[in-house]
């Protein structure tokens, strides 16, 4: 029978040389003398003619949030450095290690790059730090951290606008003249190569990650990164864009904001004496426009920006105040109508009366403004018995005698000139201003007239 618990190609194990875990490693590290972790590492030569090469990537693996009043970007990832440190180089054959891991404190043991974020606003590590050494001395660092960027966002299509994010990382102490930082598999000096951001297939309920010819597949994308040297210092950039979903501001702005301007016009259609029904439709919909641009400008900056969102916003309230104005404009056509009709009823009711006037004027040879002038009566107040308030210059009188010719030619006569004889008609003359009782003057016009001081203090108004 075959033993199942003895494996029969099992080979005779060897036993390594070496250190056979990271303690040991650091401490025959710690045990030369010539490793010195304040100093960066020499060249392939081991001599310092050279600057040391850094790569630098980011696996962002979450945007957890875009403030786009401050113009923060808070991503949650990855940050990654790549160099080579001859002094780490240890044996592989017969070695008990294949690599050299070592986590939390103990990464500090060993040089690593002073990177820091240029457009940093705030960073937290979220858990420790991984650095893994190869035999040949390559180094790999990672670290989870949760950054928060200064990267204003430019606005101007909003609801349809694409930002970039950007990610500015430089060394703090050491110039192009002893560190190099480039992207992850690019060239030294200025100009886009290799991969500094890489990231799997995110998904967000406001914000959509397409990044155009940088992506790679459904399953994420991969972004290229840009070097800047600025005063003998490398600057990498690591950049990747994001675009807005627009279908919030869609539904509850843009849509909303038409729909109310056509309420606003519906009372083009309502009867113009229905006022108060008029006034709601031209007044609320502009208020409820006001509350939404508040509401927009809440999460927006407050700045100068021109934003094809706040356009839409102030275009529909501009063309909803025209509604609103046109609706003043015809309400004062309206009561200016209503005053002119009344005037016109007025005249239409007093027409003898006025008849009357005119040929009394006739009679004196004077115009009826001058007639009317010789009028000084006070206003009539308001009350039911204005006719008894009313103030009359104008009282009539009969002549006396008969009816007297020039000439011999009688004044009833056809061939008599106009103004060769004295009218038998009654005189218009002026008084001083009396108040009036209502009873004696009013009998005397009613009398010759048929006039009352109400009718002439109207026809004069008029």
């Amino acid at each position: 029978p075959v033993d199942e618990t003895v494996c029969p190609d099992a080979a005779p194990v060897q036993a390594c040389t070496g250190p056979s875990s990271p303690v040991e490693y650091l401490a025959q590290l710690a045990s030369v003398a010539q490793y010195d972790k304040s100093k960066r590492p020499s060249c392939g030569n081991s001599t310092f003619a050279g600057p040391t090469v850094v790569e630098v990537q980011l696996r962002l693996t979450q945007v957890n949030q875009v403030d786009q009043k401050l113009g923060h970007v808070t991503v949650n990832g990855y940050l990654r450095a790549w160099w080579k440190d001859p002094r780490l180089a240890f044996n592989a054959n017969g070695s008990c290690l294949e690599e050299v891991v070592l986590e939390g404190e103990d990464v500090s043991r060993v040089w690593h790059p002073d990177l820091y974020v240029d457009n940093l606003v705030s960073i937290t590590k979220e858990g420790g730090s991984l650095l893994e050494i190869s035999p040949d001395g390559s180094v790999w660092k990672s670290e989870q951290i949760t950054l928060r960027v200064k990267s204003p966002l430019n606005l101007g299509k909003l609801p349809y606008d694409r930002q970039r994010c950007k990610i500015i990382l430089a060394s703090y102490s050491q110039s192009i003249k002893r560190m190099r930082v480039i992207p992850r598999g690019g060239a030294i000096g200025e100009g886009i190569s290799g991969v500094g951001v890489v990231a799997p297939a995110m998904t967000s309920a406001v914000w959509s990650f397409e990044q155009g010819e940088g992506a790679v597949d459904d399953s994420g994308f991969e972004v290229a990164g840009k070097v800047e040297t600025e005063s003998s210092w490398d600057y990498l950039t690591l950049e990747f864009q994001y675009s807005r979903q627009p279908k919030y501001y869609q539904d509850q702005v843009i849509v909303p904001s038409v729909l109310f301007l056509f309420v606003s016009y519906i009372q083009f259609f309502v009867d113009p004496a229905a006022a108060p029904a008029r006034a709601m439709l031209a007044v609320v919909p502009i208020l409820i426009m006001r509350t939404m641009s508040n509401h927009v400008y809440q999460s927006l900056p407050e700045g100068s920006q021109r934003m094809w969102l706040s356009d839409v916003i102030s275009a529909t309230m501009f063309l909803s105040v025209l509604a609103a104005c046109q609706f003043g404009v015809v309400q004062y056509f309206q009561l200016r109508e209503k005053r002119d009709a009344a005037k016109l009823a007025g005249l239409q009711k007093d027409k003898q009366v006025a008849e009357k006037l005119c040929s009394a004027c006739k009679d004196e040879k004077i115009s009826l403004l001058d007639m009317l002038s010789r009028c000084a009566a006070t206003a009539v107040p308001d009350d039911k018995s204005a006719a008894h308030n009313a103030q009359v210059l104008l009282s009539i009188q009969e002549p006396k005698g008969e009816q007297q010719a020039t000439d011999g030619v009688a004044c009833s006569s056809p061939a008599t000139p106009l103004g060769s004889c004295r009218s038998t008609a009654p005189k218009l003359t002026l008084e001083e201003p009396v108040r009036s009782s209502g009873s004696h003057r009013q009998s005397e016009l009613s009398a010759k007239y048929n006039m009352s001081e109400v009718d002439l203090l109207f026809i004069k108004e008029a």
